[in-house]
């Protein structure tokens, strides 16, 4: 026997008729496997109404009753054998179907029912406020999928559209979506955003990643995307064919966008061909973007080649941006010749200086813990590490000479790499903030490969409001292999903690967590996914087809698994 699954809309038309419509059209976005029923979209002219409302009724597994503040007036007016609203809700109660009361813009719960209602006054109710729409409607619509998961756990349920067609198929659903989008009427969607849409496409449908590269090169050489956006067209490109992004950055007429851009293709080129990359960096001629074209080489290039990073930073002309760039190599060269020669270059007065101290105090923390695993860190207050007064290391003698305050979240990871037991005693001393949830889930995060049981321990107890969504999550995927019911409360915690994410998060959290979940549990995942999808359906053209671009990324079918998201603003 196939359970049902519709959606039944109760309403008195004289008390919320617009919301009833509202609803009727959001259940339909959000639920699209479901049947939603709303009497004047569902009935035909001429049909039997009474019998149309128990056949829909019969179909249902949840019935949404809206109250307004005139529901139990109206109640107390009509006669009861003639009273729609009051012969749905008991209909629905007696054959079984979960009824969700939900309070309208500040209506009160009814009482004062009459005897075949009194356990419908007896439920527990949402709210629906203007004020709060969009969360209130998101409590609501979870309110719904918990009351139609019986269904689903019977094994007859129809699944999300995403599910049915399979993997490959949603995946290129998504990328087409957000295709037409670009392709749709007007010119509100960024130049950048068909970049951005075209290298999310590239793995899956190349031909129709050409075709947006395509529009987006005729439009950087038109000047129509300025901005930020020739540096986001080229970014995307430069991933798969550097020598043509390149190309097309050099044909932006303005001379900053072309050297913006000029920066995603040094970065580019420095893993394969860096000395490719230096001349294109060393080519840029404004000097901000060319000095932040040569860092970008020597980031990426540092880890396996040294020598050379060191040689492209002396390419860098500014002493205290060159300064940041040694920094940046003796985070993974043993030699402390580089980090003492950042600190002689430093100058804490010069324009650059932020972005070189932090590189600088994030090399210290790693030298000191690769060359002192045992010293015994501890905080002195809540914005940065100090020794403690009984150590005796010379490492100790020199920070105190130096008044060295060290970035905590940098030294967290720097002992974490070493000992992430220590590392995580390090993080649970600092005082509570937004930087010990950083560094606690900095250590976290690392020992979801490594040690995902411990990892979980870490996690703490009944709240695990510190942590992101997906921080848990990447927790729980490591922890499935071994451990699937504990790695399955795990994922139901992430789950909770994407649902309370902003609403430009919500999407992003969903997706992650979808695809952490899909080796355990694919046919959650796919649900899962599709209420990611669904979060953007209230989202402008700009929004929607960027977001789009970024859930095909995080889909278990797509072919790159990304190192990092890419969510820069849409503009």
């Amino acid at each position: 026997m196939v359970m049902p699954t519709g959606i039944f809309i109760s309403y008195r038309r004289a008390d919320t008729p617009a919301d009833a419509r509202l609803l009727h059209l959001r259940l339909g976005q959000r639920f699209p496997d479901a049947k939603v029923f709303m009497d004047v979209a569902s009935i035909e002219p001429g049909a039997d109404f009474v019998g149309e409302i128990d056949t829909a009724l019969d179909n249902c597994s949840v019935l949404v009753a809206l109250i307004g503040r005139q529901w139990a007036t109206l109640l107390s007016a009509a006669d009861g054998g003639h009273d729609y609203v009051r012969h749905e809700i008991r209909g629905a109660m007696r054959r079984g179907v979960r009824v969700l009361p939900v309070l309208v813009d500040g209506a009160a719960p009814p009482g004062g029912l009459p005897a075949d209602l009194r356990d419908f006054a007896r439920l527990n109710a949402v709210e629906l406020r203007h004020t709060r729409y969009y969360p209130d409607m998101d409590a609501l619509f979870a309110a719904i999928q918990r009351a139609r998961t019986p269904a689903a756990s019977s094994g007859t349920r129809v699944p999300y559209p995403g599910a049915a067609m399979g993997e490959a198929e949603r995946l290129r659903r998504l990328l087409a979506e957000a295709g037409a989008l670009l392709r749709g009427p007007g010119r509100d969607i960024p130049t950048g955003t068909v970049g951005r849409v075209a290298g999310a496409t590239r793995p899956v449908d190349p031909a129709a990643a050409e075709a947006l590269w395509s529009k987006a090169e005729e439009e950087v050489s038109n000047g129509v995307g300025t901005g930020g956006n020739v540096a986001v067209v080229v970014r995307s490109l430069a991933a798969w064919d550097p020598g043509r992004a390149e190309r097309v950055a050099r044909t932006a007429p303005d001379a900053q966008d072309r050297d913006q851009a000029l920066v995603h293709v040094a970065r580019a080129l420095a893993a394969t061909e860096p000395h490719a990359a230096e001349r294109v960096a060393d080519a840029i001629r404004s000097e901000p973007h060319r000095t932040h074209a040569l860092i970008a080489v020597v980031a990426v290039v540092a880890p396996t080649d040294p020598d050379l990073a060191e040689a492209v930073a002396h390419w860098i002309r500014g002493d205290v941006a060159r300064s940041g760039a040694l920094a940046v190599i003796a985070r993974s060269s043993p030699d402390d010749r580089l980090f003492h020669e950042a600190r002689r270059l430093y100058r804490a007065d010069d324009p650059d200086s932020d972005a070189a101290r932090t590189e600088i105090e994030q090399a210290d923390a790693v030298r000191i813990a690769r060359s002192e695993p045992d010293l015994n860190w501890h905080f002195s207050d809540p914005d940065g590490f100090r020794f403690p007064p009984a150590e005796e290391s010379s490492f100790r003698r020199v920070a105190i000479d130096r008044r060295a305050v060290l970035d905590p979240v940098a030294v967290v990871a720097a002992v974490s790499a070493a000992d992430p037991g220590e590392g995580m005693r390090l993080a649970r001393s600092m005082a509570a903030g937004p930087q010990r949830d950083a560094a606690t889930a900095t250590v976290v995060r690392r020992l979801a490969t490594t040690d995902p049981r411990q990892a979980a321990l870490s996690l703490g107890g009944k709240s695990r409001d510190g942590f992101t969504a997906e921080t848990v999550a990447a927790v729980a995927e490591g922890l499935a292999p071994t451990d699937r019911p504990g790695a399955l409360r795990l994922f139901a915690e992430a789950e909770r903690l994407a649902w309370s994410a902003g609403v430009e998060s919500k999407p992003v959290a969903l997706a992650v967590l979808a695809r952490a979940l899909h080796a355990t549990d694919a046919g959650r995942a796919a649900r899962i996914a599709a209420d990611a999808e669904q979060c953007l359906v209230a989202m402008n053209r700009k929004r929607r087809s960027w977001l789009l671009a970024v859930l095909a990324e995080l889909d278990p079918a797509y072919p790159n698994r990304p190192d990092e998201l890419w969510l820069e603003p849409w503009k």
